[in-house]
């Protein structure tokens, strides 16, 4: 790193020093190295205390989060400025910076910083102007690293195709509803319905046209179900429905109405195109003494499907049913 002393090189360029004259700080800047800095040189690290405000004469400076070899937040070039809010709070960096290229910087330590600050009433100004921006541009990132939180939360509890919850969250509710029935009492009912003969409708449409069944189906649940009523898509064209606080009469009457919706429905492929309609098997269970479990509550949801779609399809059969 080798250093030389400032003598006024691209002032105007500077812009901590917009609208300053060079004469009003040239005592204090004069008696501040310019250091020069190779490709990958790490600059100010947050591992320790930074007492140095750099100025970028020469090169390109990168701003990296977590690690000095993670990826670039956003990159700093001539004219522009690193390290003022350590300065300023006295306190550890809050991120990496590296030299991107070979670099040339004005290196102010903090006194002087400070004496820059009482010299000059427009460059003081224009360090407010910038932690303005550092703010509004770190209140941005901290939106946007939100709103991939809140799509990945997304991702991981709702099916892509149907917009309907998956299996993950399926199982998750089932443990949750258990552990309030434990505590509060009541009941649950659970219904698990598959597609009749869907491997010939995606043989005859394709699996465009299938995707479209599907999410007609999804749709028509959703129309069809309570306030409270909870539909997923546990897998390929097989979906469940928790029904809270339902009795298994109960449960009957709404996998009947969601039979006979989706029976009525009229799909059309994406290019607008008219395709069959599709019909349901569901099999319904409902907690009991002896299903006191989730894995029981579905394995009777899941034989009871299986009597259904043995008994002609297109139909609704209940657990304990002949």
């Amino acid at each position: 790193m080798n250093e030389t002393w400032y003598d006024g090189e691209n002032f105007d360029s500077i812009q901590l020093f917009q609208g300053v004259g060079f004469e009003a700080v040239s005592h204090i800047l004069e008696e501040c190295p310019v250091v020069k800095f190779a490709p990958d040189d790490v600059i100010i690290t947050p591992e320790t205390p930074n007492t140095l405000l750099y100025l970028v004469l020469e090169g390109e400076l990168s701003v990296r989060l977590g690690r000095a070899d993670a990826n670039a937040l956003v990159s700093v070039g001539v004219g522009g400025c690193v390290g003022e809010m350590s300065v300023i709070d006295a306190d550890k960096a809050s991120a990496y910076v590296v030299a991107e290229t070979p670099c040339r910087l004005i290196e102010v330590e903090d006194e002087k910083v400070w004496s820059l600050i009482h010299n000059s009433h427009d460059m003081a100004c224009n360090l407010l102007y910038l932690l303005s921006r550092r703010m509004r541009f770190n209140n941005r990132v901290i939106m946007e690293g939100e709103e991939k939180q809140r799509a990945l939360e997304t991702s991981v509890r709702v099916d892509g195709l149907t917009g309907l919850y998956n299996r993950r969250w399926l199982d998750h509710s089932l443990e949750r509803q258990f552990q309030r029935m434990g505590r509060d009492g009541g009941s649950l009912s659970l219904l698990m319905m598959d597609v009749d003969h869907f491997k010939r409708f995606n043989d005859t449409f394709g699996h465009l046209g299938g995707d479209c069944a599907l999410r007609t189906l999804a749709r028509s649940l959703m129309d069809h179900l309570r306030p409270g009523d909870m539909a997923a898509r546990y897998g390929g064209e097989e979906f469940s429905v928790l029904l809270p606080e339902t009795t298994l009469q109960t449960a009957i009457n709404i996998a009947e109405r969601l039979r006979e919706g989706v029976a009525g429905e009229k799909i059309v492929s994406e290019e607008g195109k008219a395709l069959d309609s599709i019909t349901i098997s569901i099999g319904v269970a409902s907690t009991s003494a002896e299903l006191n479990t989730p894995a029981k509550l579905v394995a009777a949801a899941d034989a009871a499907l299986y009597a259904a779609k043995q008994g002609g399809r297109n139909c609704v059969h209940a657990h304990g049913e002949e």
